[in-house]
């Protein structure tokens, strides 16, 4: 009996404590909005349940934050995008804060998967023709054998590069809305010597191309080429190569990464930033005569030759992008104020945010969001900014 009453006692305890928590520290908001898709699911029925820790503490660049919004009775689950005191202002899609973008080493948004192993190639890359020409499906990957008759294999991506995105269960969700920046992924085995490949990102009126050559002396020399888009009626214009280097690689496959984010070209090899270089504003398309950033043609491709090659993985990431709508921060820079935030969504097209209420007063932060508990299957915690460093989870193609 004391023992029972002993154990009654405590889950009271347990119980009370867990209340006072809940009431001064913790509460569970359910997401009701899909302004924050994919990082956090929201509908007005089966959208997450976040736990948010309350406080008014100033929050870091990139933090998530619950907030009241002047004139709604539910609060809403912000990005943060621009800090009290700072200028902030919106730029073909990307965050301009001080006349600056966002440097190499600084946090971000964890970037968005488009394409991984998950979806079948064929639904999203093409060769020279409709199917993955040049290519042979494997156990392992895509084999290209280097055979004189198929001297190059081109795998190219074929959809237009939206504000989609792959959910945490391998599907792929179709975007609307056109993005710009964006990294390209392949694990990629060079089978013999004279085994060279090409990977290749487009945005706007930019074009750069990463050079992975043949190996002479136990090294290949990898390079970075810019090429622009010509306008109508001009030739095509000459490579220019804006950044080398030789690199030794142990036989086997290595993940190289491309990507082209915030005015600036960067690649990486098996986690390693080695080549990188700053183009500063993005340069518009020709075709683009009202300068909204589009982006016509092909957007990423990989190409290889010379010697077998494998292709044991494929990615495809896009940035968060930031559409030109509302009224604060679009046409001109938005100064803050000394106690004043500008908040965002990521999933910018269907976001209410600081673009159409302007800056919000710390005073109006409810807290900050750090997981997701319910539905259970959904579980996880809900990071702010990152530093992001490219590296294939999964077995690739084999797990198909």
């Amino acid at each position: 009996m004391r023992a029972r009453r002993r154990l009654t006692i405590a889950a009271i305890a347990v119980l009370a404590t867990l209340g006072f928590l809940r009431l001064f520290f913790f509460g569970v908001y359910q997401v009701e909005s899909a302004s924050m898709e994919p990082a956090i699911h929201g509908d007005p029925e089966t959208g997450e349940r976040v736990l948010v820790r309350y406080g008014k503490a100033r929050p870091e660049r990139f933090d998530l934050v619950v907030v009241r919004v002047p004139g709604e009775e539910v609060p809403r689950v912000k990005r943060v995008a621009a800090l009290p005191g700072e200028g902030v202002r919106i730029e073909t899609g990307d965050l301009v804060i001080d006349d600056e973008r966002l440097g190499a080493d600084a946090p971000r948004p964890e970037p968005i998967a488009v394409y991984d192993p998950r979806l079948p190639l064929e639904d999203h890359f093409r060769g020279d023709g409709d199917a993955p020409g040049g290519w042979t499906r494997g156990a392992d990957g895509w084999r290209h054998d280097g055979a004189p008759d198929v001297a190059v294999a081109r795998l190219e991506y074929a959809r237009r590069l939206t504000d989609s995105y792959v959910d945490a269960s391998g599907a792929f969700v179709e975007g609307a809305r056109e993005v710009g920046d964006l990294w390209l992924g392949a694990a990629l085995d060079l089978e013999e010597d004279a085994s060279r490949a090409r990977l290749a990102v487009a945005a706007q009126g930019d074009r750069f191309l990463a050079w992975i050559g043949a190996a002479s002396g136990g090294a290949r020399e990898v390079q970075l080429y810019s090429l622009p888009v010509p306008a109508p009626g001009e030739g095509e214009p000459r490579l220019e190569r804006i950044a080398h280097r030789a690199l030794t690689l142990a036989p086997g496959a290595h993940e190289w990464v491309l990507g082209r984010v915030d005015g600036r070209v960067e690649l990486w090899l098996d986690g390693e930033r080695v080549l990188e270089h700053r183009f500063g504003a993005p340069r518009l398309h020709p075709l683009d005569l009202f300068g909204e950033g589009h982006s016509p043609g092909p957007r990423a491709w990989i190409e290889v030759g010379g010697g077998g090659v494998l292709l044991r993985d494929l990615r495809l990431w896009r940035d968060v992008h930031y559409t030109a709508r509302g009224e604060f921060g679009v046409r001109e820079e938005l100064q803050l104020g000394p106690d004043e935030l500008f908040l965002l969504g990521d999933h910018s097209a269907r976001s209410r945010d600081g673009r159409d209420w302007g800056p919000l007063p710390l005073d109006d932060l409810i807290g900050r969001p750090v997981a997701v508990v319910s539905p259970l299957s959904a579980a996880r915690g809900l990071p702010g900014g990152v530093l992001w460093v490219p590296r294939f989870a999964g077995d690739g193609f084999a797990a198909r």
